[in-house]
């Protein structure tokens, strides 16, 4: 009984050093600034939401692999673990096409879609959106900070857009961004690349 105990243990302590790097936060930072950006240019820039929605995804598995992987290596999780992580990138995936999708709507590719809509439900929709998908990340990754960092997107991201509030986008940017800088910082200095350890 001990012995499952302690497996369970080390287990749990290697998932959650796989998370506690702070990406999760660099990637919600990301796309508040990305979407900030896209407010003040009043959507001229019609490419840069479906494009940053697929770059983000791709910058930060580039630093999962090259940054992270080598200081704590990677870690096949089995049964119940493994299919959580199969069921969140299966709802990120989700939330990408959705994202996708609704930015080239209210870009101008389906006519009259503010009108349709109505120009205040759309930050409304997006603002519970993030706040469902980033509670049911949190959960199935069994990663507590991202339910704090998911709500502080959410109501920055809704509100700021239905406000039109620059001022609400930047507190909600640094609230995120903040603590995923301590938290990569900790990191890098909690887990040092083996040469580094050994300089040492």
């Amino acid at each position: 009984m001990t012995g499952n105990i302690d497996l369970k243990e080390i287990e749990r302590k290697a998932w959650t050093s796989f998370y506690q790097d702070g990406l999760w936060e660099f990637a919600l930072g990301l796309a508040m600034i990305i979407i900030w950006i896209d407010m003040i240019t009043q959507d001229r820039l019609e490419w840069l939401m479906p494009a940053a929605m697929l770059a983000v995804p791709l910058f930060i598995y580039l630093i999962k692999r090259f940054v992270v992987i080598p200081r704590v290596g990677y870690v096949k999780f089995g049964g119940v673990r493994r299919v959580r992580n199969l069921k969140a990138v299966a709802v990120l995936a989700v939330s990408v096409l959705i994202g996708i999708a609704m930015a080239f709507a209210a870009g101008g590719m389906i006519p009259d879609f503010h009108k349709w809509l109505g120009q205040n439900w759309i930050p409304i929709f997006f603002l519970f959106k993030a706040l469902i998908i980033c509670s049911l990340l949190a959960w199935l990754m069994d990663y507590p900070p991202l339910y704090y960092s998911g709500t502080v997107f959410a109501l920055g991201l809704g509100l700021g857009s239905l406000f039109n509030s620059h001022l609400i986008f930047l507190a909600a940017w640094l609230l995120i961004l903040i603590p995923g800088i301590y938290m990569f910082v900790r990191f890098l200095m909690k887990y040092p690349l083996p040469g580094e350890e050994a300089a040492q």
